[in-house]
């Protein structure tokens, strides 16, 4: 090839692929449109994200349907994106563990974060540690003094190893000084009922998947306490230190192209700011917060570097 040859060459490359934007931009979108949530039916990514989908399918003119593809703490459901045509027609509704956490654990991982097209943020979750209506463990304080007899140890369950939740029980236990069994959870709704029931100690999920059952809090995992639980104290004012919270959003398959990742991100804006979905957010105890998918990038790669740090110096590893 020639020198003369190769501008020629690259300038057609790219007037190509602007062509091609322009083109999709005419046409999308022309079909159903998958929006996977790695989580199962029924926990509050999923019920955000089904509201979320009615707005979006209004702006879009096009159905959303939502699939749920729980397991291996949320990887499934991003693999299945990660793995599909980057066209735009499926997406990721989920939070930021299986980008910034999972593929750390792993020592051939089925993807990186750089698989991934962020295109918005919709909200940060808060999480709550919470007991059954029997326990004996009447609060925080009793939790921990519970926790330092090592001839009785105290079992607590989350939606999987390494998820957000439990990495933010293994930095309280480190805070605290503590020590307690991990059970990982595939169905959170299972992990409640065995809380309820009394066959768990305690668990660790969202306000939002455990507000409508008669499970007892101790305590939020944040600096602030939650709108859904007001009488229950948070992590920061009892002086106790948790990792970063999981905050939610949508992801695409990488390649996808800009323009369809401009209209996805347009149409996430109106449909978050919708007054419905907005009263939906905040009933359920999420706090809306949306990020452009710059903004998000950026806070990914944040998280990335924290959760890495952190997974090293709790010495995680698959079990």
């Amino acid at each position: 090839m020639t020198r003369r040859a190769r501008p020629t060459i690259f300038l057609a490359l790219a007037l190509g692929i602007v062509g091609l934007n322009a083109a999709l931009a005419e046409t999308y979108p022309s079909r159903l449109i998958r929006l996977i949530v790695p989580f199962s039916a029924g926990t509050s990514p999923d019920i955000l994200a089904r509201g979320l989908a009615e707005g979006l399918t209004r702006e879009l003119g096009q159905s959303i349907i939502i699939v749920d593809r729980e397991g291996a703490s949320g990887s499934i459901g991003f693999a299945d994106v990660a793995n599909a045509a980057p066209d735009g027609y499926t997406l990721a509704f989920g939070p930021q563990g299986p980008l910034t956490v999972q593929p750390r654990l792993k020592v051939n991982p089925p993807y990186e974060i750089d698989a991934f097209q962020p295109v918005c943020q919709i909200y940060d979750d808060t999480f709550a540690l919470f007991v059954g209506p029997n326990s004996p463990i009447a609060d925080l304080g009793a939790l921990v003094a519970r926790a330092r007899d090592v001839a009785k140890p105290l079992t607590f369950g989350s939606p999987g190893l390494a998820t957000i939740p439990h990495l933010q029980v293994e930095s309280l236990m480190v805070s605290a000084g503590i020590t307690m069994k991990h059970a990982p959870y595939r169905a959170v709704a299972q992990m409640i009922q065995d809380v309820v029931g009394g066959n768990l100690d305690l668990a660790v999920g969202s306000v939002a998947s455990i507000r409508s059952s008669n499970a007892r809090v101790l305590a939020t995992l944040g600096d602030a306490r939650s709108s859904v639980f007001p009488n229950a104290p948070s992590m920061g004012e009892l002086g106790y230190k948790v990792s970063k919270t999981s905050f939610i959003g949508i992801y695409a398959p990488r390649a996808t192209p800009v323009a369809a990742i401009d209209m996805l991100e347009a149409a996430c804006a109106k449909a978050w700011a919708a007054p419905d979905y907005q009263k939906l957010l905040t009933d359920s105890g999420a706090l809306p917060m949306f990020l452009k998918r710059a903004d998000y990038a950026r806070r990914l790669a944040e998280d990335n570097g924290e959760k890495s740090a952190l997974i090293k110096a709790l010495n995680i590893k698959m079990e």
